[in-house]
């Protein structure tokens, strides 16, 4: 594979998804459609290049890939999993008020910690985002990376 410095971004067309499929219009950086993609979450997905039209994927015959996380025990209190782990379970439970409860709390929780860190000057100092003019930079970007 060579590097050819292009950027690549992906539009997805929700409004689809009433329609049963989903689309998705490939970009470079120069705004020109360089392929159409037609698919479902779990089918077949065709890509369009020009006329011609051909199968990217199949995802049915791709095999299942077991997610790596850090186990919730050893995780910040911060940590996404550990975090929501009390709505996860109760959700998975459908005890939907205590999912609801849960929620709340994280938010209200988060809510009165910005409060705190505006109210004593404190900056808030992201582990894994810079902050670049008014967007957030991912730290380990693959631009990044040699």
């Amino acid at each position: 594979m060579r590097n050819t410095s292009s950027l690549f971004r992906m539009v997805m067309d929700g409004r689809s998804c009433l329609r049963r499929g989903l689309s998705w219009v490939a970009k470079l950086k120069h705004q020109k459609a360089y392929n159409d993609t037609k698919r479902e979450w779990n089918g077949l997905i065709y890509a369009k290049r020009g006329d011609e039209e051909f199968l990217f994927s199949d995802v049915k015959a791709k095999p299942d890939v077991k997610k790596e996380c850090v186990p919730v025990a050893q995780q910040a209190d911060n940590e996404s999993r550990r975090l929501w782990r009390h709505v996860t379970a109760a959700l998975f439970h459908d005890k939907i008020n205590i999912a609801s409860s849960a929620k709340r709390w994280i938010e209200q929780r988060q809510r009165d910690e910005v409060k705190r860190r505006l109210e004593s000057k404190e900056t808030w100092a992201s582990q894994l985002f810079d902050k670049n003019q008014e967007a957030w930079v991912y730290k380990n970007s693959l631009d990044h990376r040699s």
